[in-house]
């Protein structure tokens, strides 16, 4: 049986929230945010010495943003002239 995480809730506060930890906030596995930074994807991060760091402002900033691709993207489909035949379903 696979166990089940709660993601931690953002600080209010606009902390550092070291690479390390920051799954626990996203949901995302540790090496993904790795292949971000390597990418020049995700969350802006902060690099101090080998430690890397998230400002918890950014990871809200970049959960906005994607939310918001999304809900434009959602938008433009209800906009269109485009039906779905869901006659079938």
């Amino acid at each position: 049986m696979k166990a089940t995480s709660t993601l931690l809730p953002l600080p209010t506060k606009n902390v550092l929230i070291p690479a390390a930890e920051i799954s626990h906030y996203t949901g995302m596995a540790k090496q993904t945010h790795a292949r971000w930074r390597h990418e020049g994807t995700g969350p802006p991060y902060i690099k101090l010495g080998r430690r890397v760091f998230y400002r918890s402002d950014d990871v809200k900033a970049w959960e906005e943003s994607n939310y918001q691709s999304t809900l434009q993207q959602v938008q433009e489909l209800n906009q269109s002239d485009t039906q779905l035949d869901v006659s079938n379903v």
